[in-house]
Formats: C-alpha cells, structure tokens, sequence
C-alpha cells in the first residue's frame, strides 16, 4: 500500500520485522494529533528540535505551530510518518520544508521524529522523500540551522546528501545549505 503526494505514490517503509511505516501530507484534519506527536517527544528531543527548552513552552505556541503546519499548502510542504494499527493513526516523524516570503527557490526544512524510532533509518527515508519532492518543486536550495549538540541530524544530512552540503557555524548555532541540483552523489 502506498499513499499518494502530490500525484506521486510514496512507498511505506518497513522498521524490523512487523513495524510499517506509512506516509502522506499533514492537512488541517491532523493539528491535534500533531500536537499529541509533540508532547510525546522528550525533552531533549523537543530541546533539539525546537532549540528552546519547552517545559515551559505554552501549550497554545505548540498548537499554533501544529495549525501552521497543517495549513502549510502552498507555502511549503509537511510530510508526516505515522504507524497504522487497528484503524488508528500514530504519528512517528514530520519532515517540511517552508518558504520564506515569496521566494520559491530556497526554503527552510526540519525534520523530527519521535524518540523511539529513532536510529533505524527512518529520518534517512523521510529526509529523501522530503528532499526529492522539493527538487521536484524546483526548490534549489534548502537550508537549516540546528544546536551542534544534534550530531544525529548533522550526520543525517551527511548520508543523505553526501557532497551539496555546507555546514557554517554562526552564534552558537550550526546552519546548513543544502544544494539540491548538485550531483547527489
């Protein structure tokens, strides 16, 4: 079973012997389950993702964010990865990517995926269909900025694109520019 994106089926991906992961676009329908998604994650998960300790991050900024990203049509893409048992949906990773303004050459992407399904080469597969439908997009560049204590994104970036990155370090931060018409090697 695949799930179709933008006129594109995406196959599902398999974690061990009996975990299917499947994939499709967040829509409006999905903000509460995102939000639920987010409040699973641990703190240092939500630390490195959101770069700000989230203790006390008000509930409504997280469900701000959610709606933003459920609504993100046209302005960018939201891919969720979710689990499907027993008719239920649950939410495992969201990679997107976003405009900034009305440039549509270059956007800002992040990926996340929640603690337990990390380091079985989901954000691999996750990251490439992200990267994949932006340069079907004709997005060239995409970009990123995360705390140099996330070596697992940092190493991430270096599997999935092994030659069109760049990696600066600027206050405290380490931001990347991907080069997505490079050869990706």
């Amino acid at each position: 079973m695949a799930m179709k994106i933008l006129g594109q089926y995406f196959p599902s991906y398999k974690i061990g012997e009996n975990t299917r992961i499947f994939f499709r676009r967040l829509n409006e329908a999905d903000v509460i389950p995102l939000v639920e998604f987010y409040y699973n994650l641990s703190q240092e998960t939500r630390y490195l993702r959101f770069q700000m300790v989230t203790e006390g991050l008000p509930e409504s900024k997280i469900y701000e964010y959610a709606e933003m990203l459920c609504r993100v049509e046209g302005k960018g893409l939201a891919i969720v990865a979710y689990t499907y048992e027993n008719g239920i949906e649950t939410f495992v990773g969201v990679a997107r990517y976003m405009f900034e303004g009305q440039a549509t050459e270059k956007a800002e992407f992040a990926i996340v995926l929640r603690d337990d399904f990390q380091g079985k080469g989901l954000g691999t597969y996750l990251l490439r269909l992200l990267f994949a439908e932006a340069k079907r997009y004709g997005i060239e560049k995409l970009y990123g900025s995360m705390l140099p204590a996330n070596t697992a994104i940092i190493e991430l970036i270096k599997k999935v694109v092994p030659n069109n990155h760049h990696f600066i370090r600027k206050e405290g931060m380490v931001e990347v520019e991907i080069n997505l018409h490079q050869h990706t090697g």
